[in-house]
């Protein structure tokens, strides 16, 4: 059998990652190629996310591939993480196979520096891909004259991503879609990396007091928000607070909701319809306990289930993502999702359509304000329609 090593930081792992590691598998015909993340990479200094963190993007980027494999080996090591260590590891236990070392341009130009060069070339062929401001073939070319390597270049387009350039989009509350695999989104904002201290606040707030479910639908719905605002020139930090914390009285108790609409004085709420009660009292949790006071991302917490006339930007964004965030499993929501990111008038009342075609079939009464806002929406459509059609 053949098998690859792809070794990094992974802080963290993106698609041009994902796009070498698949490349070099086909080009050279590997059965697996493992990815193994770095403990403490040598030659990078500086604050880190956890490795732990960092393997769990990598194993849930690995999830839908048949040859990718995500590689824990390093991360039980003390001290630095040598390449020529792994290496022997990982060939003890396949010492008859062929073994490819994949590295990037950049630790193509210094591997003379590493430790062992020479063992690592007895025990592994180089597979060598590049950015454009190296030049690769020279690199290649000086290792073959200083240690008689035989070093292979991978042909591949060059994806123009960088995982310093993530981490500050994220930190930015900017868009990654398209730079990272959704399941390492979705990883990235459930541990709260790259973002400030007020979010893990938040976070850890809803981790406590909602169920793991809840949960892990409030981290998509802070997600979807965000790159949805990014194509609606929404805010994204007030996206991501108002989707985070959108279900944040959800509590899984019974009768909690009821408890704290009396706590809050919200007597005139407990006569709202079934499902809808936690909307407005979430947008006063989020202000008592989580000190927002944002009168935007409130509203838009507030009628993220109902929807009112007029609404902003903002407000259509999380009522949209709520619906639309990747734990999301229904009929129809794939529909939803494109249009999330191409309309969003259209995504709203496509929303709105489903949750009143769903109250209708359980016999529920459909809340006045969520057809009021429909209507407003249709008819604002139409204007503009008709705007359009006069010029």
């Amino acid at each position: 059998m053949r098998f690859g090593v792809f070794g990094g930081t992974f802080d963290p792992i993106h698609n041009a990652h994902i796009a070498v590691a698949e490349a070099a598998s086909r080009q050279y015909e590997l059965d697996r190629v493992y990815l193994v993340v770095a403990a403490s990479p040598p030659h990078k200094q500086g604050e880190r996310t956890s490795a732990h963190i960092r393997y769990d993007m990598v194993r849930r980027a690995c999830e839908d591939s048949e040859r990718l494999v995500a590689s824990d080996i390093e991360l039980s090591r003390q001290g630095k993480s040598y390449t020529v260590d792994t290496l022997a590891e990982l060939i003890s236990k396949n010492p008859h196979d062929e073994w490819f070392l994949i590295v990037g341009a950049d630790m193509l130009e210094s591997f003379g520096t590493w430790r062992e060069p020479e063992r690592i070339l007895q025990m592994a062929r180089l597979v060598a891909t590049g950015r454009m401001r190296i030049d690769l073939v020279a690199a290649a070319r000086r290792l073959e004259r200083e240690f008689g390597a035989t070093v292979a270049l991978l042909d591949m387009d060059e994806l123009p991503l960088s995982s310093t350039g993530i981490r500050r989009a994220v930190a930015s509350a900017q868009s990654i879609r398209g730079s990272v695999p959704e399941q390492v989104a979705m990883c990235i904002y459930e541990h709260g990396c790259y973002m400030d201290e007020s979010y893990a606040a938040m976070r850890d707030g809803i981790r406590r007091d909602l169920s793991q479910a809840r949960y892990m639908h409030s981290i998509g719905t802070a997600y979807t928000s965000v790159e949805m605002a990014a194509v609606f020139g929404v805010d994204g930090h007030k996206a991501r607070v108002a989707g985070l914390l959108h279900d944040c009285a959800k509590l899984p108790a019974h009768g909690a909701q009821f408890e704290l609409a009396r706590e809050y004085g919200m007597d005139e709420a407990l006569e709202l319809p079934r499902g809808v009660l936690h909307a407005p009292l979430s947008a006063k949790r989020a202000r008592s306990m989580y000190a927002v006071d944002d009168a935007e991302i409130l509203s838009a917490i507030e009628f993220h289930t109902t929807g009112r006339a007029n609404m902003s930007a903002l407000e259509k964004v999380v009522l949209v993502a709520d619906k639309a965030e990747p734990t999301r499993s229904y009929w129809g929501v794939e529909k939803l999702r494109r249009l999330a990111y191409s309309d969003l008038n259209a995504a709203v009342v496509c929303a709105m359509d489903r949750g009143i075609s769903h109250a209708r079939a359980r016999g529920q009464s459909i809340f006045e304000g969520t057809l009021a806002a429909r209507d407003y929406i249709i008819k604002e459509q139409s204007d503009r329609g008709e705007r359009d059609g006069g010029e």
